[in-house]
């Protein structure tokens, strides 16, 4: 399974967030060439959400991996203790077989037919533990397979590191837009103070002006009379 935990949080979404277009002609153009969008501190942080998401992403997917690995070794181990039984079992077997078969001789004593009856007793009783066993360990194996299959770890895992992705990427989109709007704020209540100050410049040249015009109509005219030196 090919899994894909580097998502591209460097879109153009996340760089320009309001979606205006600063190649294309006819559009409005931004420039945060003074803001703090796109420096260093603004990048690494960035940067830093990203790597957090990933590790954290990772984290989820390899905690997933380990789990699923250490239960394939715990039924690799009960495998291996039922062959191993398996084994036990079949000799315990043999042993009580060829025992039966063998009987005991005419001349056999009291004590060896003790001893014969405790050998067939024990022989008996260990066959018996190891097919209990064995028993216990299918039941086990059959009960963990059913159990595994109603669950996925690991595509549980990759869809929780999906989203852990994801909401690392619209929140370093919203944190880049949130900048974005108040470098525009700052800069739209610049613009109203430079209006005012342009029409209060331009109300003292009105006024220069009219006064300028005035003096002209009030001043006296030269008569026809007077010689012009």
């Amino acid at each position: 399974m090919k899994i894909n935990l580097n998502h591209n949080l460097n879109s153009n979404n996340a760089i320009n967030p309001l979606g205006t277009d600063n190649n294309k002609g006819g559009k409005t153009v931004l420039n945060f060439a003074n803001s703090n969008i796109g420096k260093n501190g603004v990048t690494n942080t960035v940067e830093q959400k990203k790597e957090a998401a990933r590790k954290q992403a990772m984290k989820l997917m390899s905690d997933a991996f380990e789990g699923e690995q250490k239960a394939d070794g715990m039924m690799d181990s009960q495998r291996d203790r039922f062959k191993e039984l398996q084994n036990e079992y079949g000799n315990l077997k043999k042993q009580l077989k060829d025992l039966k078969e063998k009987g005991l001789p005419e001349e056999a004593t009291d004590d060896d037919v003790k001893a014969y009856n405790e050998s067939l007793k024990e022989y008996t009783l260990q066959a018996d533990a190891a097919l209990t066993e064995m028993r216990s360990i299918d039941q086990s194996l059959r009960s963990t397979k059913i159990e595994r299959l109603k669950t996925d770890p690991i595509g549980d895992a990759f869809d929780e590191a999906e989203n852990i992705m994801e909401a690392a990427r619209e929140e370093i989109i919203g944190s880049l837009t949130s900048d974005a709007k108040e470098y525009i704020d700052e800069k739209q209540k610049k613009k109203p103070k430079r209006s005012k100050k342009r029409k209060k410049n331009s109300k003292k040249g009105s006024k220069r002006q009219r006064k300028r015009e005035k003096n002209r109509k009030n001043s006296p005219k030269p008569s026809s009379n007077q010689q012009t030196i």
